[in-house]
């Protein structure tokens, strides 16, 4: 990607030259960006960026080592020169950046965002916090924009300056659902719930095993983990505090059933001291009731109809609702592979940013309150 200055002067389109340029790897990813005479390399863990390194021509002047926990940025490690530092950092419930400190806790710079993320920056003790912008969780470019992984965010816009490169739903350049207060993007493909944050097959906790048996040596969270992943994510949303994760989960063998890779799903919400139950019908009446009650708080699951060998997969559940006569999951994804019309997800479909799964498709609705 190459971003050029230009203009018309009277009707004629004049160029000043390029001012930054992205590369990017063969999985997608950007590995690199020049901006003026300033590149930086990136290297990842997931979708998250662990180590950067950054030129002035051809010096070497900083090195950063970020440190995440349960995928969120807390703080990093700063090189410049010959001078190390030791930063922190405080999000909000949405991951967006809003404190920065040094090692010995004093402030360096606050940040706040519009609903969209246009970003508003107070610098202390001779600081310079704009580099430090980060809207839920993504690096904000001199461009302007937040880079998302599969594209470009327009704050300005409230809007990707790209189509969805999924095309699904009417509007394949909508930024979560219009509900930026209450949704995430994590990689500008999936609409989702900030507290449900974890996908198998990313993260540092995608390579535990999983189960407890003859499968266990080879069964990871990342292949199998879509129970453990979302049994989490529905934790951590009606108790945000919980220090659940799925490689927690997956770690505990007696979370699951002797020599099998089954999680035993209502053990597991009592050690982490939420209630749960389940049900193979009266879906709307029960997610109505959950919905109609203001005293709890509660996260539901759905097990859907997956391949031609009897399987299932699990994956989060926003609401229950009919469109054109016929009623669909708006689910919350488990896997960076859920997405409309993608592998045994032909029936799935999308509205408003939202994937869709028909009832008929579920085989068992799961949840938890508190």
């Amino acid at each position: 990607m190459i971003v050029v200055k230009a203009g018309y002067i009277n009707s004629t389109l004049i160029t000043w030259g390029v001012t930054d340029e992205y590369r990017y790897g063969p999985e997608g990813k950007r590995y690199r960006k020049e901006e003026g005479n300033k590149t930086t390399y990136y290297l990842y863990e997931g979708n998250d960026i662990l180590y950067e390194e950054g030129y002035e021509g051809s010096s070497r002047s900083f090195c950063k080592l970020n440190v995440y926990v349960g995928g969120v940025n807390v703080g990093r490690v700063k090189k410049e020169g010959s001078t190390e530092a030791v930063q922190y950092f405080y999000t909000d419930q949405l991951g967006s950046r809003r404190v920065v400190t040094d090692g010995s806790g004093n402030v360096q710079a606050k940040l706040d965002y519009s609903e969209w993320g246009v970003p508003s920056v107070t610098n202390y003790n001779g600081y310079e916090g704009s580099s430090d912008v980060s809207y839920t969780g993504k690096e904000r470019d001199a461009t302007g924009l937040y880079y998302f992984n599969a594209r470009y965010y327009d704050a300005s816009l409230g809007r990707f300056i790209t189509e969805d490169p999924a095309r699904n739903g009417m509007n394949w350049f909508v930024y979560c659902g219009n509900n930026p207060l209450r949704f995430v993007d994590p990689t500008g493909l999936i609409v989702m719930e900030y507290a449900s944050h974890y996908l198998m097959n990313d993260e540092e906790w995608n390579r535990e095993l999983v189960g407890y048996g003859d499968d266990y040596k080879t069964e990871t969270v990342g292949k199998i983990g879509c129970t453990v992943d979302t049994l989490a994510n529905m934790i951590k949303t009606v108790d945000p505090e919980s220090p659940v994760t799925p490689g927690l989960i997956a770690r505990d063998k007696s979370n699951f059933a002797p020599g099998s890779t089954n999680v035993i799903v209502p053990l597991v919400a009592k050690k982490y001291g939420v209630n749960y139950d389940e049900t193979t019908s009266d879906y709307i009446d029960i997610f109505s009731a959950l919905d109609a009650d203001p005293s709890i708080k509660y996260a539901v699951a759905i097990d859907v109809e997956f391949g031609d060998d009897g399987g299932s997969h699990t994956v989060g559940a926003e609401y229950i609702k009919d469109f054109n006569g016929r009623m669909y999951f708006a689910i919350e994804p488990s896997s960076k592979n859920d997405i409309a019309g993608g592998y045994n997800r032909a029936e799935w479909g999308t509205r408003d940013g939202m994937i869709l799964v028909p009832v008929e498709m579920v085989e068992k609705m799961r949840y938890v309150w508190k």
